[in-house]
């Protein structure tokens, strides 16, 4: 299962005659929406849904903002399994479960090479800033940011995350750029799968360390009630 980016090929023809179908079908007065400048995806491992009403009296801003404003799917389920990040981020942008996109799981025995690699693992890039090398090479399907690097060249697709594999993997192939946190260095970092050198605003942020004004810091705020037992439930 060892993917190189010569295999993979956009898997999205369904969708897209659908959505050819539709527009011919669509009347002739509807108003075009107009297109969206920036489109942001964000997501937060281990959020169960009851969290969000939980704790809706603590949501003043963000959340209060997506939940009054936005569209909110209350029995909403999975359609993958395992459950797990690289299988979750791999979904994520692209709708392919892993039958289709090629992320079975955080990692995996490659039998071609007779090693244990994980989703995004890739011996043929350098890695910039730290780490090892990564890229999106295993994942055989196309993402939103690559149907939108392919309708507008001029797009701009970025991940970033703290782990390589949820900055990669949603970003899709032909993203501008994808940064991740390297816990042993400190620095957020990439491969050279995106370019050949970290841009200079990385290379600064890296160098003003922000981080290590937390080193050692003790967290004193308290936004919930410190006896547990007093946390309202579902």
């Amino acid at each position: 299962m060892n993917y190189m980016r010569k295999s993979w090929r956009p898997r999205l023809p369904g969708i897209l005659i659908t959505f050819i179908i539709a527009c011919i079908g669509a009347p002739a007065q509807a108003a075009v929406p107009p297109r969206p400048k920036l489109v942001l995806a964000i997501v937060v491992d281990q959020f169960r849904y009851d969290y969000l009403t939980r704790f809706r009296g603590d949501y003043h801003a963000g959340f209060d903002l997506l939940l009054t404003k936005g569209a909110v799917f209350t029995n909403a389920r999975y359609e993958h399994f395992p459950t797990v990040t690289a299988v979750g981020h791999s979904t994520f942008l692209s709708g392919a479960t892993p039958s289709l996109s090629g992320i079975v799981g955080n990692e995996w025995y490659d039998r071609e090479t007779g090693k244990t690699v994980t989703s995004v693992s890739d011996e043929t890039v350098q890695p910039l800033g730290g780490g090892e090398g990564a890229s999106p090479r295993r994942m055989l399907v196309s993402t939103v940011g690559d149907e939108l690097k392919i309708a507008r060249a001029a797009s701009k697709v970025v991940g970033i995350s703290l782990k390589d594999r949820a900055a990669i993997l949603p970003a899709g192939h032909m993203a501008n750029g994808a940064y991740w946190f390297d816990v042993h260095s400190g620095n957020f970092v990439s491969s050279t799968f995106y370019f050949p050198d970290l841009p200079g605003w990385v290379k600064d942020y890296n160098a003003s360390r922000p981080a290590d004004r937390y080193r050692e810091a003790h967290w004193l705020s308290r936004a919930l009630p410190a006896d547990v037992s007093k946390l309202r439930r579902p």
